[in-house]
């Protein structure tokens, strides 16, 4: 609850990755007080966020995981790792999703992903960026493997109201193939 969220937090952060802005690592020291470190946003995927130190002393990097890296003022991850200047963020709209599982208690529940209705369909999907095949029809499910742009892998099904194409191995987003 209260938990500010970013509207389409991936368009945002590829355009920080790729016009390399400015953005803060909020860290909370033993004593209460709040340190800000400004940083680049350099990389990303699903679930990461990259980042490099403008001020490349190393040394003020060290204890800040779990710190907040904000970007225009709104929190779009929490640090994991550090080392040579770079900082490894998990994003904040694929740590929003893995806390809420732990926290529905009541309400209509959603069917898990693998028992939404699949629409026959055959075809071929070429890659038109990198992505994953995963596990589920979900961002955050664990990945099979990686396909490059260029690649082609036989689809076997549309998930019915979501952008997920099925494939005997997995799932793999609409948006980023197109069907020969």
């Amino acid at each position: 609850m209260g938990w500010p969220v970013i509207d389409n937090l991936n368009a945002t952060l590829a355009e920080a990755v790729a016009s390399n802005r400015q953005g803060t690592i909020l860290r909370v020291r033993e004593t209460g007080g709040i340190v800000s470190y400004p940083v680049r946003f350099t990389g990303m995927d699903d679930r990461y966020v990259e980042v490099r130190a403008i001020d490349p002393v190393d040394e003020a990097f060290k204890g800040v995981s779990g710190s907040q890296l904000l970007l225009d003022g709104s929190p779009v991850g929490m640090v994991l790792t550090t080392g040579d200047g770079s900082v490894n963020a998990y994003r904040h709209d694929a740590l929003s999703h893995l806390v809420a599982r732990f926290f529905q208690t009541s309400g209509p529940t959603q069917l898990p992903p693998s028992s939404l209705p699949v629409e026959p369909h055959d075809g071929l999907a070429i890659v038109t960026e990198r992505t994953a095949i995963r596990e589920e029809p979900s961002q955050w499910s664990e990945v099979v493997r990686w396909l490059s742009v260029g690649q082609s892998v036989e689809v076997t099904g549309k998930v019915a109201g979501l952008p997920w194409w099925q494939t005997r191995e997995g799932y793999l987003r609409v948006r980023s193939t197109t069907m020969r």
